[in-house]
């Protein structure tokens, strides 16, 4: 998850591109961790709180996810 992280700042800052893949890469990390423990692991990762607009993107991809099962 670490990777994917940094992978999502970079791409933020340089290539948009492949933003939406790391989303969605995420958005399967959370569905398979589960709420809590992602919260955790993003705390530990980036030293804050998946919150805002970020939570939410990731959040809506991973119920994307949902209706594609």
């Amino acid at each position: 998850m670490k990777s994917y992280l940094q992978a999502l700042h970079i791409d933020w800052q340089h290539s948009k591109q492949w933003f939406n893949l790391v989303i969605k890469d995420l958005a399967r990390i959370l569905k398979q961790l589960g709420e809590n423990q992602f919260d955790r692991i993003w705390r530990e990762v980036t030293c804050g709180d998946c919150a805002g607009e970020v939570r939410e993107v990731i959040w809506g991809a991973r119920d994307k996810l949902d209706t594609e099962d």
